[in-house]
């Protein structure tokens, strides 16, 4: 995974390419966190230059929470 955000992600190189519009269910790992796991429904928005794209269509109102939660946490680790 190359970027990661509350409204979708970016892959690089996948082993398996992935159709443009293709619905997708991702899980992603979010270590430390209440909830370890994050999971959303996504769509491949672009496929590109060996990178494949997916917004997040549907996830969860408590996921969506502790992902911001999550990644708010991560940029204040980075800023120290």
């Amino acid at each position: 995974m190359i970027n990661v955000s509350t409204g979708g992600c970016a892959f690089q190189q996948l082993s398996l390419p992935l159709p443009l519009q293709d619905k997708i269910l991702i899980s992603i790992a979010m270590p430390g966190c209440v909830n370890p796991v994050f999971e959303a429904q996504g769509i491949v928005v672009r496929v590109d230059d060996g990178c494949t794209a997916i917004h997040f269509s549907l996830v969860e109102p408590d996921d969506q929470i502790h992902m911001r939660n999550y990644f708010s946490k991560q940029m204040q680790k980075t800023r120290k």
